[in-house]
């Protein structure tokens, strides 16, 4: 049935909403909460199901306590998992492909590569926003008119683009706490119609009560109200890996690598040198097509660049000499200049494998376990990465930039490195690798 009575500013609904929800407001703050986050970007910044090691690489837990956390929320229908463990849906998002049914509300995060996922129902397609802090392309259809409606909505709440302008949602008061099943006791009810009309057809229809919102006030409302409900105020941004601090560090890497027309020679080398040997500059521009005066003259612009006593190149951030930046592979060996580097080696080759460093500060060792796509697992979990991102060009890449690109074991073993370089970036290693993914895939440089 249709709630039409008078609610200024939706307080009857943001009361019912407060008081179902309860149990996950409770957990602000908490592991369970982050874990939820984590998981769920994951999801939506991927496409493809995730494990409780690639949490727990995000948020520098113990995979042990994230695979806990993962069947609280399994007991509670708020994630779902294959025989494995893997999880295929989490908080509002559904990736396509699995056994678990998707939903008419289709979200792509505005960011390079993002894939389009399924959200449970049309709230989540607002608040997501706010989550993933990125704007939100959303698309889904009116069950009634099966017209097609989309929109954008950003993280401050407004949204942009609603076709049909006279599109509206379906949101159901409940009556009580929502603690199993949130995708068949409340989900189902909360969906887009094309129209208010199509709205109270679809209303009229139904036992329980429920709300129709203008997508535009519904926004609004999950901005003052809904987000309350979970305090994503209180939410840390630090482990996303599409928040805008690392936004800003994908399009410094992608702007910087594109100041460099001689950077064309790195994918084409860095693939002829993970074969183990080194090249000759002859072989390099055969296999990139270019004229062999023009690859001599490109490389010569960069002092790093390492030879053999045969004239052969046997390094240019890939490198057969051994640096502290290692990534073994297919039986194979090859080092970064850099921490980055290394990370940069899966999507870069096309091939998973194990990227280990040491801390310059604890010695302490430092293993990930990388494929082409994400971190798998990091051992320590709250490892990092040091970074330096220049706007402009620079006379010696690697004694400039690689030189400070390390692994530190903790956040407090890098406490230093911050400190002397006050502008550089400090990553865990998850999303390290996802912004240098995003940058070589912007430059179409991945495999």
């Amino acid at each position: 049935m249709l709630d039409t009575t008078t609610d200024l500013n939706h307080e009857k609904l943001t009361e019912a909403m407060l008081a179902s929800f309860a149990d996950l407001s409770a957990l602000v703050g908490t592991d369970e909460m982050k874990a939820g986050v984590a998981g769920a970007r994951q999801l939506a910044t991927t496409g493809k199901p995730v494990t409780a090691a690639n949490i727990a690489a995000a948020l520098g837990l113990p995979e042990k306590r994230v695979e806990e956390i993962l069947q609280f929320f399994a007991d509670k229908d708020f994630a779902f998992r294959d025989e494995d463990g893997t999880v295929l849906a989490m908080w509002a998002i559904t990736v396509p492909g699995t056994d678990v049914p998707g939903s008419p509300h289709r979200i792509t995060i505005e960011t390079r590569g993002a894939p389009t996922v399924y959200a449970w129902c049309a709230l989540d397609t607002l608040y997501l926003s706010y989550l993933f802090d990125t704007p939100v392309r959303v698309r889904s259809t009116c069950s009634i008119t099966e017209r097609d409606i989309s929109f954008t909505v950003h993280p401050d709440g407004t949204v942009k683009e609603v076709t049909p302008t006279t599109a509206v949602l379906s949101v159901l008061i409940p009556d009580g706490p929502i603690t199993k099943d949130v995708r068949g006791s409340f989900c189902r009810y909360v969906n887009f119609y094309a129209d208010e009309e199509a709205g109270r057809e679809w209303a009229n229809k139904q036992t329980v009560t429920v709300k129709l919102l203008g997508v535009a006030e519904a926004a609004a409302w999950t901005k003052q109200h809904y987000k309350k409900l979970f305090s994503l105020d209180e939410l840390d941004h630090e482990t996303s890996a599409v928040g805008k601090d690392n936004l800003v560090a994908v399009d410094r890497g992608v702007n910087f690598l594109r100041q460099y027309e001689e950077f064309k020679l790195v994918p084409v080398l860095a693939r002829l040198l993970a074969q183990g040997e080194p090249v000759s500059v002859e072989r390099l521009a055969s296999a990139g097509g270019w004229p062999e005066d023009e690859v001599c003259a490109d490389l010569t612009q960069h002092p790093s660049v390492e030879w053999d006593d045969q004239g052969r190149i046997t390094g240019f951030g890939l490198t057969l000499r051994p640096t502290p930046h290692r990534f073994d592979f297919d039986g194979k060996t090859v080092y970064g200049w850099c921490a980055s580097d290394a990370l940069s080696f899966p999507p870069l080759l096309g091939r998973p494998g194990i990227v280990s460093s040491t801390c310059p500060v604890t010695g302490q060792t430092i293993r990930a376990e990388v494929t082409p796509e994400a971190v798998v697992r990091v051992d320590p979990p709250g490892a990092v990465v040091s970074s330096i991102r220049p706007t402009g060009r620079v006379k010696d890449v690697r004694a400039e930039i690689c030189g400070l690109g390390h692994f530190f074991s903790s956040r407090e073993a890098a406490s230093a490195w911050l400190a002397e370089y006050p502008d550089g970036f400090l990553h865990s290693v998850a999303e390290d690798f996802e912004v240098h993914r995003q940058v070589l895939a912007e430059l179409g440089w991945t495999k």
